[in-house]
């Protein structure tokens, strides 16, 4: 897998691709951990973090996207279910996890159902919009024009850059990356200035939705 050089992990998790224009990270209310395994989203809505839960409950979205018999795009806890409890081949080759591992690569997928090829960074866009579309379900005017996501600390330039492009394809003009482990360590939901509500939060929460918080409360402070 190409690399490039490493960007060093900081002592707390850095801001890779500021915001441009007229963004500035005050005016940026969408937060989005977008995981191997599973992506979360809160928003800042006027001033409280929230989770924003799917349709059904959950409070995160299955990494895992494809197509179903009609062809139609299948997102989250639906391709995560389609995927594993298809016990023959169709289920590999019409469904993908773990996109996240070749970001920034040239690999492709091909779904077999489609004929359609699609990289690492377009199947996690349509994760993005996905969450974007939870957002909108329940906040029909909700400004989400700009996000921050996080990256791995180990991500290399290139996969830095894919993820940008993700989150472009998805329909955020602006995007901004937020590097470092933040939820296995606690790190941004313990740094100086973080709510003890929000702290609360995060220590009692699942790894996606926990850097989704914490993300969101660290671009209000």
């Amino acid at each position: 897998m190409p690399r490039g050089q490493a960007i060093e992990p900081p002592h707390q998790p850095a801001l890779i691709f500021s915001p441009e224009g007229n963004v500035t990270y005050s005016t940026i209310s969408v937060g989005i951990d977008l995981g191997t395994t599973n992506s979360s989203v809160a928003v800042n809505n006027n001033g409280t973090i929230e989770i924003v839960k799917k349709p059904g409950g959950l409070e995160y979205t299955p990494s895992v996207f494809g197509f179903d018999k009609a062809k139609n795009k299948v997102v989250g806890q639906r391709a995560y279910e389609s995927l594993y409890s298809d016990k023959s081949e169709t289920g590999v080759k019409n469904f993908r996890p773990e996109v996240k591992r070749i970001m920034g690569t040239p690999e492709k997928f091909y779904f077999e159902r489609t004929g359609v090829e699609m990289s690492a960074e377009e199947i996690s866009s349509e994760i993005l919009k996905s969450l974007v579309q939870d957002i909108l379900r329940k906040y029909q005017k909700f400004d989400t024009t700009a996000a921050v996501i996080t990256i791995p600390a180990a991500f290399s330039i290139l996969q830095c850059e894919a993820t940008k492009r993700a989150g472009n394809l998805a329909g955020f003009k602006h995007v901004v990356l937020l590097q470092g482990n933040c939820s296995r360590s606690r790190h941004a939901a313990s740094v100086k200035g973080f709510p003890a509500r929000v702290r609360r939060m995060a220590s009692r929460a699942p790894m996606a939705r926990r850097r989704a918080v914490s993300i969101t409360e660290r671009m209000s402070a």
